[in-house]
């Protein structure tokens, strides 16, 4: 019997091995994205980009794109490796934090201290296409005309993503 045992062993190391890399992942090409955004002249501001895909702008032969997210500090992104864009036409919303008046101190413009702080948010819309390959310096420009109101929602009245 301890033959038949120690004969298992090295198979179910194998297998444990391989189901060591499945999952985890997502079935997405995700590209690397990261750069600056400006605020009508503003170079520092801090806030959030939540990226959907455009499907109005991409066709109904575009892959299928991921969600991905970043959080801006001191007017600098990078979406995390497992949160980066596809390749595509996407629509960010970028949430950008206005410290409440009288607030000096440096928390005051982190994302991660916002709540805390009272900060309030002002929203934006921007369509952007990722580039092939993405980029390490994606510029990102925002003016008062891409400012949105809270409820204009992409999704529609329901929810659900209009095509």
């Amino acid at each position: 019997m301890s033959i038949k045992l120690v004969s298992g062993i090295p198979v179910l190391i194998v297998a444990l091995v391989l189901l060591s890399g499945c999952g985890g992942g997502d079935s997405f090409d995700r590209v690397p994205l990261a750069g600056t955004i400006t605020v009508d002249g503003n170079d520092k501001p801090s806030g959030g980009i939540t990226a959907t895909a455009d499907l109005k702008s991409s066709g109904d032969d575009a892959p299928e794109l991921p969600n991905a997210y970043a959080t801006i500090v001191d007017g600098k992104y990078e979406f995390n490796e497992d949160s980066q864009p596809g390749v595509g036409a996407y629509i960010f919303e970028i949430s950008i934090f206005v410290p409440e008046e009288g607030a000096a101190n440096e928390t005051s413009t982190n994302p991660e201290y916002a709540n805390e702080t009272g900060s309030n948010s002002v929203l934006y819309k921007k369509k952007v296409q990722v580039p092939e390959g993405g980029s390490d310096s994606f510029s990102i420009e925002l003016t008062k005309n891409e400012q949105t109101g809270q409820d204009d929602d992409p999704r529609g009245p329901s929810g659900e993503r209009e095509r």
